[in-house]
């Protein structure tokens, strides 16, 4: 094959490779881009394995990236010839590196071809159990611990498809206009029993007319448990201490039936632009940059306080297929830390009798259950109402909500 900068198969690896290079992640509406960086993701772990199986020594970052672009083509999307794959990658590394790259990448690529003739799963033969279940090892033998063999491999098929687009009807102010025809409902799951949900009909080409309604908003089933144990109610004084992006927080104020006060805080200023558009339609909406866990907060404000806490996001996978390669124990000791900050320093703000949900976007015990005891053994003056983990699903991501309730005095 003798390809010109003009083909779509070049063009294609050089749009991934700079995308690589720059950590960039792709928009949606950019689907081709879109599809090859999240199916890499979905498969990075044994991609890496596979490459480091037949290359000796160090690989030059650009050429593992063009590796790992060919593997995906050949090994997973399978709408181009291998051959093509392997000529474009080759002439890449020829142009911009040389000759002896490109002969290297031409034996890796061609031998793995010749090596999968047979079918795909001999490739993978002598890798390990995590590398098969493409999940790094800290992954893998967490969930062996947590879950058991059967349920572990159970997790790791589903979190390898992708996730569906589900939305959500607002619950107020009411719907002024007919349903869309071509949305399809949803079942509404038993922790969320009064959501109204639907998924796109499959000739429904784009969102954005629907969108543009103002009357939906793209959410998970599994993001509905927190808001449904916190029970906002009209007139109360509420706060979402990490409220980015903003579905959680709109959940609360349909709740809340524009009474009350919901004040909406992230660390971050450039993400509360979006919390503001999402809840633009509620004037009894407050928002606010601070920090959950240093900030200093009102004493006995609050009657109920939500905090949707950063996490190891080990629930979205399918939505979030990074999660496998930015894991690490270290770092998941970072967030330990942060969540207990974020905690103590919460609970000061509620008022005598209030509540507290604790949530997470992660199945690890650590995050979830054993956080929740901790806080408990710090704080005696409060208690576990109810907790609960969702596991990911063919239907629904993971999560974990724990609703907390301060005594009204404590001697």
């Amino acid at each position: 094959m003798k390809d010109s900068p003009n083909t779509p198969l070049l063009t294609s690896l050089s749009r991934t490779i700079e995308a690589l290079a720059h950590g960039d992640d792709a928009s949606p509406q950019d689907k081709l881009l879109h599809n090859i960086l999240m199916t890499l993701e979905r498969n990075r772990p044994s991609l890496e394995w596979l490459l480091k199986s037949r290359c000796r020594g160090k690989v030059k970052p650009t050429t593992r990236n063009v590796l790992l672009w060919a593997l995906v083509e050949i090994l997973k999307m399978g709408g181009v010839p291998a051959p093509a794959v392997v000529d474009t990658a080759v002439s890449y590394i020829k142009r911009r590196h040389s000759a002896s790259e490109a002969n290297f990448v031409n034996a890796v690529l061609r031998g793995i071809c010749r090596d999968c003739a047979a079918g795909e799963t001999a490739l993978f033969e002598k890798a390990p159990p995590a590398i098969r279940a493409n999940l790094p090892a800290e992954f893998w033998e967490r969930w062996l611990a947590q879950f058991g063999t059967q349920e572990a491999e159970r997790l790791a098929t589903i979190l390898q498809v992708p996730a569906q687009v589900v939305l959500r009807l607002r619950q107020w102010p009411e719907l002024a206009q007919e349903l869309p025809t071509d949305l399809l409902p949803f079942p509404a799951p038993d922790w969320a029993p009064n959501a109204r949900l639907f998924t796109p009909a499959p000739e429904l080409k784009s969102l954005d007319s629907i969108m543009a309604r103002g009357d939906f908003y793209i959410q998970d089933p599994s993001t509905l448990l927190a808001p449904t144990l916190l029970a906002a109610k009209p007139g109360e004084t509420i706060a979402d201490l990490c409220c980015a992006p903003g579905g959680k927080s709109r959940c609360l104020a349909e709740a809340m039936r524009g009474e009350g006060t919901l004040l909406c805080t992230d660390i971050a200023p450039n993400k509360l632009a979006r919390v503001r558009q999402n809840l633009a339609p509620f004037p009894n909406v407050q928002l606010q940059t601070l920090d959950a866990a240093s900030d200093p907060l009102p004493k006995d404000r609050f009657h109920a306080i939500l905090l949707d806490v950063p996490c190891s996001n080990s629930g979205v996978i399918r939505r979030r297929p990074d999660v496998r390669s930015n894991f690490s124990l270290d770092k998941l000791q970072e967030l330990l830390s942060l969540q207990s900050q974020i905690l103590d320093n919460a609970a000061t703000a509620v008022r005598p009798a209030g509540r507290l949900v604790y949530s997470t976007c992660s199945i690890e015990t650590d995050e979830n259950q054993r956080q929740v005891q901790a806080f408990l053994e710090r704080h005696p003056n409060w208690s576990l109402v109810s907790q609960r983990t969702i596991l990911p699903d063919n239907s629904h991501d993971g999560s974990f909500a724990a609703l907390l309730s301060r005594r009204e005095s404590f001697s």
